[in-house]
């Protein structure tokens, strides 16, 4: 008789609010959890693009976790994103952010990986999400 693995239980389980929470904390870099994400809202986009199983969900965001941080450093240097977040925060929360090397929450990583992933089809699901 084989044994399933703790990982190969929770790999199989279905995805949830907690499953997502839980998989942010171990795939994610711990500096970008500095707000509670939607879980709700993440795990209602997942399921549409067929992400249903831990598995899907880890695998999806180690696939693209190199490019989800370069892009979160990039974002730093970005004379005119970083402005807007001057204006609409102000500059001691600019300052911190250049100070601990983070720009996006987990919930915007996972958003941009879904975008990496799912390309055009995300695109169009968040412009009529967002309703732009």
């Amino acid at each position: 008789m084989t044994s399933v693995s703790a990982r190969s239980r929770k790999d199989l389980a279905p995805l949830t609010e907690g499953g997502i929470l839980s998989t942010l904390r171990s795939t994610l870099p711990k500096r970008n959890g500095f707000v509670s994400p939607n879980t709700a809202e993440l795990l209602s986009e997942a399921r549409q693009f067929g992400v249903t199983s831990r598995r899907k969900f880890r695998h999806l965001l180690l696939r693209h976790r190199r490019q989800l941080i370069a892009d979160d450093r990039a974002a730093l240097s970005e004379a005119p994103y970083v402005s807007s977040i001057r204006e609409e925060r102000g500059a001691a929360y600019v300052a911190e952010m250049q100070r601990k090397q983070r720009c996006f929450a987990w919930e915007a990583l996972v958003r941009n990986a879904f975008e990496l992933e799912f390309g055009d089809a995300y695109d169009a699901f968040a412009r009529k999400r967002d309703a732009l």
